[in-house]
């Protein structure tokens, strides 16, 4: 069934794929034969199973230590395709949190297209189900910058050189934990493919389809990457509409540069205003609706980790082995040397608006990477609508990756096509700077890395093994660096047919981002072990009731926190949410005092999960479970039901006195509710027994006498 959904959903893809392309080609922005750029696509996807031939053929799995696409998304996405596979539309989450909105939730990409597709076919939904869908986007995004370096006028091979830097550059990579960011930066191209007529003078109906493309990549639910992706498009607007001339003329040129974006922006918030408008709203009552600067700020990018661009395993070849600054996903950007140097020769030999924007959009990206270590960053989150409420400023590398994708295949295609006279002595400038860095890096760099090799080889293991990687990953850097140099004679001095120096060049970019970033997520060990935890499962299940159960005690480490979404037993807790709703988190956090507290009863958490060593109130807990080898079950038996009556009310005039109330020593759950804004008669202060309330909840059904 698995590889039955990955074949229709590249077949999709690549239909949707041909339709952009022929729709292209129909407008004269791609030169004939159409047939080259069916084979390019078709190279692009065997080039994205190579890249995951280990996924795709020795069973191994993505990412690397799971990260959030086993312990978020997985959860989340299977909870989604079980609702929808039963007539059900998920708008609300019953198993985390004590309750939460699901569909509000942007991050559950219920309406993006490939999701739901997937949601309403695959029977279940599994990893391996998720796997496959994250690998997909992977070939959409060099789908979607092929067709972008084709709207531009590259040749068939330069254009492949951008698609694959980008769809396999380290940013993408880096965060395929993060697969509804890397499904929104995939679109990023093509969104900018589809502007790009209508900002120099095509028809409107072009910034019509940008529209439709924004919005799907908005639906694939990471509001940060989207956030990015209308800035982009703002610095696209302004260098590709930029008028040319003065006056009037420059005037209306303007005024066609705001039309497109008003139009395209407009459209697109449009056309996920389903999805838009709640998510607007549970974002102002979550916790992300204030976001400090120093919070904001953090998983910047560092100086010092500049390095990775170039030399990429300084710190470590994956994340489990990382061993530099905070967090290698957060800012891992490598995207090849030779690419770089292509990027170079870009930047020195063209003088377009494709090559100012790329350049803009890079430099601008790194800078705001460095979060406060430069004001820009500090600028867009006082002045940029929404900036204020994310972090994570690294994550610009998005910018700069992107960048030298578009710059790569802007140089490549200068290379490919023949350096005129004219242009030569700017090549020539080029050649001396990479032959100084070669020099450099052969002469001076290289004696000083071996150097520290022979220093370090009686370390402590850990740092031997820290020097080698460096230094393996350094002189693999420099073969990159001289193979670059080698093209550039090539192409310099024509020592290679123009065919010759394509294959040479576009095998140098594969070879160089394959080998860097290939080996970053496959992993043997299974992502989701943590929810595989059956026989506490099925006691669980055996409880009669309604009851919520409280993993919050350190076994996270072993039962995954939103194991219960997966199996459907209501938690008073998950993994960690930005947008979880304020008043429940300050609730748990703050307002309970401890779990021998009735406001800790009142969530009607009747068992726990601990691990056999957990400290635990014996006197409240009592052991009902203790068949597992790590994990203990135990029965609160105060626990209050799912709903009860009172007899008496106090009265709250705002939200803050009602806070204030919560806390009082006197305030008894059991005998009284605390009404906020309540108008009207109030409750009689009868005490004792007052009825029976019966909870019914799909087919679980209860009735507690209080």
């Amino acid at each position: 069934m698995r590889w039955t959904l990955l074949i229709a959903g590249l077949v999709l893809l690549w239909a949707g794929g041909m339709a952009v392309a022929w729709a292209l080609h129909r407008a004269g922005r791609l030169r004939p034969p159409l047939h080259r750029d069916l084979l390019a696509l078709g190279l692009l996807a065997l080039l994205n199973a190579g890249f995951f031939w280990e996924v795709l053929f020795l069973g191994a799995h993505l990412p690397r230590g799971g990260g959030d696409l086993a312990s978020f998304l997985y959860p989340r996405y299977a909870f989604a395709s079980r609702a929808l596979q039963q007539g059900t539309f998920p708008l609300w989450n019953p198993y985390l949190y004590g309750g939460q909105p699901y569909f509000a939730d942007l991050q559950s990409g219920l309406l993006y297209p490939p999701n739901l597709l997937t949601f309403l076919l695959a029977r279940p939904f599994s990893y391996h189900t998720l796997e496959r869908l994250v690998m997909v986007h992977y070939w959409l995004a060099a789908v979607a910058m092929y067709l972008f370096g084709r709207r531009l006028g590259l040749g068939v091979a330069a254009s492949l050189v951008g698609a694959v830097v980008w769809g396999w550059s380290g940013f993408l990579v880096a965060h395929l934990g993060h697969y509804n960011m890397v499904a929104v930066a995939a679109w990023l191209p093509l969104v900018l493919a589809l502007l790009w007529p209508a900002l120099s003078g095509g028809a409107l109906g072009w910034a019509v389809g940008a529209a439709v493309a924004l919005a799907v990549s908005t639906l694939a639910g990471h509001t940060q990457l989207t956030l990015y992706t209308l800035l982009a498009l703002a610095v696209a607007g302004l260098v590709g509409g930029w008028p040319r001339a003065r006056g009037w003329p420059a005037v209306r040129a303007l005024g066609r540069v705001v039309l497109v974006l008003g139009l395209t922006f407009g459209l697109a918030g449009g056309l996920c205003a389903v999805q838009l408008l709640p998510s607007y709203e549970l974002t102002r009552l979550s916790v992300r609706a204030t976001l400090s600067y120093p919070e904001a700020t953090a998983f910047s990018l560092l100086p010092q980790r500049i390095v990775l661009l170039l030399v990429p395993h300084f710190y470590g070849r994956d994340p489990t082995a990382y061993w530099g600054p905070p967090s290698l996903t957060e800012n891992y950007g490598y995207v090849g040397i030779g690419p770089l140097v292509l990027a170079l020769v870009a930047l020195a030999l063209r003088r377009d608006r494709a090559t100012l924007f790329f350049a803009l959009l890079g430099a601008g990206g790194l800078l705001l990477a460095f979060g406060d270590w430069t004001p820009l960053h500090g600028w867009l989150y006082s002045l940029g609508p929404g900036f204020d409420k994310v972090r994570a400023p690294g994550r610009f590398l998005v910018f700069v990756d992107l960048a030298v994708a578009g710059l790569a295949a802007l140089g490549a295609d200068r290379l490919f096509r023949g350096v005129s006279w004219r242009e030569r002595p700017a090549l020539r400038l080029v050649l001396w700077l990479v032959g100084g860095a070669l020099f450099g890096a052969l002469f001076v760099a290289g004696p000083l890395v071996y150097l520290w090799l022979f220093v370090n080889q009686r370390q402590h293991q850990d740092l031997v093994e820290q020097t080698w990687t460096a230094t393996s990953s350094f002189v693999l850097a420099t073969l990159f660096l001289l193979s670059a140099f080698a093209l550039l004679l090539l192409a310099r001095y024509r020592l290679l047919t123009r065919p010759g120096l394509m294959a040479f060049g576009l095998t140098l970019v594969v070879l160089d981002l394959f080998t860097a970033n290939s080996r970053l997520n496959p992993t043997a060990a299974d992502p989701t072990l943590g929810f595989q935890h059956q026989p506490v499962i099925a006691f669980l299940k055996q409880q009669s009731g309604l009851f919520r159960i409280d993993t919050v005690t350190g076994v996270e480490e072993i039962w995954q926190p939103d194991t219960a979404l997966l199996a459907e037993l209501p938690s008073v807790w998950g993994l960690w949410n930005p947008v979880v709703l304020a008043d429940y988190y300050w609730y748990w956090k703050q307002h309970i005092p401890g779990r021998g507290s009735a406001l800790y009863d009142l969530l009607n958490a009747r068992y726990l999960l601990g691990k056999k060593d957990v400290v635990l109130d014996r006197q409240k807990f009592r052991p009902v479970f203790t068949d597992h080898p790590l994990i203990d079950v135990y029965e609160n038996p105060q626990a209050l039901p799912r709903a009860f009556l009172v007899g008496r009310e106090w009265r709250a005039a705002s939200h803050a006195e009602a806070l204030e109330w919560l806390r009082r020593p006197d305030f008894d759950p059991r005998q009284v509710v605390i009404v906020e804004g309540a108008s009207g008669p109030a409750l009689p202060t009868d005490e004792g027994p007052l009825g029976e309330v019966a909870v019914e909840i799909g087919r679980a059904s209860c009735r507690e006498r209080v």
